[in-house]
Protein backbone atom coordinates (compact mmCIF):
# COMPACT_ATOMS: atom_id res chain seq x y z
CA UNK A 1 0.00 0.00 0.00
CA UNK A 2 2.71 2.47 0.94
CA UNK A 3 4.44 1.95 -2.56
CA UNK A 4 1.06 2.30 -4.03
CA UNK A 5 0.91 6.03 -2.07
CA UNK A 6 4.09 6.97 -2.78
CA UNK A 7 4.20 5.92 -6.83
CA UNK A 8 0.70 8.48 -6.92
CA UNK A 9 2.63 11.66 -5.17
CA UNK A 10 6.13 11.21 -7.27
CA UNK A 11 4.52 10.13 -10.87
CA UNK A 12 1.85 13.77 -9.98
CA UNK A 13 4.86 15.70 -9.06
CA UNK A 14 6.94 14.24 -11.26
CA UNK A 15 9.04 17.55 -12.55
CA UNK A 16 8.82 18.98 -8.53
CA UNK A 17 6.10 21.12 -10.82
CA UNK A 18 3.00 19.28 -10.65
CA UNK A 19 -0.33 20.52 -11.07
CA UNK A 20 -1.43 22.59 -8.02
CA UNK A 21 -4.75 21.70 -6.61
CA UNK A 22 -7.00 22.59 -4.06
CA UNK A 23 -7.62 18.58 -3.17
CA UNK A 24 -6.32 18.36 0.10
CA UNK A 25 -3.90 15.44 0.68
CA UNK A 26 -3.95 12.72 3.31
CA UNK A 27 -0.39 12.13 4.89
CA UNK A 28 -1.78 9.19 7.52
CA UNK A 29 0.45 6.84 5.76
CA UNK A 30 3.57 9.09 5.34
CA UNK A 31 3.39 9.68 9.05
CA UNK A 32 3.43 5.92 9.90
CA UNK A 33 6.60 5.82 8.03
CA UNK A 34 10.84 7.05 8.98
CA UNK A 35 11.51 10.07 7.18
CA UNK A 36 14.73 7.60 6.28
CA UNK A 37 11.99 5.02 4.66
CA UNK A 38 10.12 7.61 3.23
CA UNK A 39 13.33 9.50 0.94
CA UNK A 40 14.48 6.18 0.24
CA UNK A 41 10.68 4.98 -1.31
CA UNK A 42 9.89 8.09 -2.55
CA UNK A 43 13.30 8.74 -4.45
CA UNK A 44 12.95 4.67 -5.85
CA UNK A 45 9.99 5.08 -7.07
CA UNK A 46 11.03 8.57 -8.71
CA UNK A 47 14.46 7.10 -10.46
CA UNK A 48 12.31 3.96 -12.38
CA UNK A 49 11.04 7.26 -14.52
CA UNK A 50 14.62 8.29 -15.36
CA UNK A 51 16.25 9.82 -17.20
CA UNK A 52 13.80 12.79 -17.84
CA UNK A 53 14.73 15.41 -20.26
CA UNK A 54 13.51 19.03 -18.53
CA UNK A 55 14.61 20.83 -21.23
CA UNK A 56 16.94 20.94 -24.17
CA UNK A 57 19.70 21.92 -21.52
CA UNK A 58 18.73 19.44 -18.52
CA UNK A 59 18.01 16.12 -17.83
CA UNK A 60 17.50 14.42 -14.58
CA UNK A 61 19.48 11.89 -14.80
CA UNK A 62 19.70 9.69 -11.21
CA UNK A 63 17.66 10.07 -7.83
CA UNK A 64 17.64 8.16 -4.60
CA UNK A 65 17.15 9.09 -0.73
CA UNK A 66 19.85 8.56 1.91
CA UNK A 67 18.64 9.70 5.32
CA UNK A 68 16.65 12.46 5.52
CA UNK A 69 17.98 13.90 1.92
CA UNK A 70 16.64 13.33 -1.41
CA UNK A 71 19.57 13.58 -3.97
CA UNK A 72 18.85 14.19 -7.30
CA UNK A 73 21.56 14.24 -10.07
CA UNK A 74 20.91 16.93 -12.99
CA UNK A 75 23.02 16.78 -16.26
CA UNK A 76 23.34 20.24 -17.99
CA UNK A 77 24.42 21.06 -21.63
CA UNK A 78 27.39 23.29 -20.03
CA UNK A 79 28.79 23.45 -23.79
CA UNK A 80 25.69 24.80 -25.79
CA UNK A 81 26.05 28.13 -27.14
CA UNK A 82 22.73 29.18 -25.15
CA UNK A 83 24.49 28.53 -21.80
CA UNK A 84 28.03 28.40 -21.98
CA UNK A 85 28.55 31.71 -22.07
CA UNK A 86 26.85 32.64 -18.92
CA UNK A 87 28.71 29.73 -17.14
CA UNK A 88 31.97 31.46 -18.19
CA UNK A 89 31.24 35.00 -17.31
CA UNK A 90 28.81 35.06 -14.41
CA UNK A 91 28.98 31.32 -13.36
CA UNK A 92 27.52 32.16 -9.89
CA UNK A 93 24.65 34.12 -11.24
CA UNK A 94 23.68 30.54 -13.71
CA UNK A 95 24.02 28.67 -9.99
CA UNK A 96 21.76 31.22 -8.16
CA UNK A 97 19.18 30.86 -11.08
CA UNK A 98 19.08 27.42 -10.83
CA UNK A 99 18.71 27.35 -7.30
CA UNK A 100 15.70 29.92 -7.63
CA UNK A 101 13.79 27.62 -10.29
CA UNK A 102 14.45 24.53 -8.19
CA UNK A 103 13.38 26.15 -4.56
CA UNK A 104 10.30 27.83 -6.08
CA UNK A 105 9.31 24.62 -7.98
CA UNK A 106 9.96 22.31 -4.81
CA UNK A 107 8.57 24.45 -1.94
CA UNK A 108 5.25 25.35 -3.80
CA UNK A 109 4.19 21.31 -4.06
CA UNK A 110 1.99 20.24 -1.44
CA UNK A 111 3.84 16.80 -0.89
CA UNK A 112 7.39 18.37 -0.80
CA UNK A 113 6.10 21.26 1.34
CA UNK A 114 4.64 18.44 3.60
CA UNK A 115 8.70 16.53 3.17
CA UNK A 116 10.51 19.46 3.91
CA UNK A 117 8.44 21.46 6.49
CA UNK A 118 6.86 18.65 8.03
CA UNK A 119 9.26 16.12 8.07
CA UNK A 120 12.00 18.05 7.90
CA UNK A 121 13.78 16.41 4.53
CA UNK A 122 16.67 18.36 2.84
CA UNK A 123 16.46 18.23 -1.25
CA UNK A 124 19.97 18.16 -2.79
CA UNK A 125 20.62 18.90 -6.20
CA UNK A 126 24.20 17.99 -8.01
CA UNK A 127 24.45 19.30 -11.59
CA UNK A 128 26.82 17.83 -13.59
CA UNK A 129 27.86 18.09 -17.43
CA UNK A 130 27.41 15.71 -20.04
CA UNK A 131 30.65 13.46 -19.55
CA UNK A 132 29.41 13.38 -15.81
CA UNK A 133 32.14 15.51 -14.32
CA UNK A 134 30.32 17.79 -11.24
CA UNK A 135 29.72 21.27 -12.34
CA UNK A 136 27.98 22.27 -8.74
CA UNK A 137 25.67 21.67 -5.86
CA UNK A 138 23.50 22.85 -3.30
CA UNK A 139 20.36 22.14 -1.16
CA UNK A 140 17.16 22.99 -0.72
CA UNK A 141 15.36 22.79 3.30
CA UNK A 142 13.24 24.53 5.60
CA UNK A 143 14.87 27.53 6.23
CA UNK A 144 14.52 28.25 2.13
CA UNK A 145 10.88 26.98 1.80
CA UNK A 146 10.17 29.38 4.81
CA UNK A 147 11.31 32.45 3.06
CA UNK A 148 9.58 31.33 -0.16
CA UNK A 149 6.12 30.71 1.17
Amino acid sequence: MKKIIISIFVITNLLFGGINSNDAIDYEEFDKMSSSELTRSMANEFAKSLPIRIDYLTTMTNMFGIGNRIIAKKQIKITHKDINNFWKSDRNGLIKAMYKIDSQNICNEPIWQYLILKRGVIAEFNYLDTNNKPLFNYTVEKVDCEKII
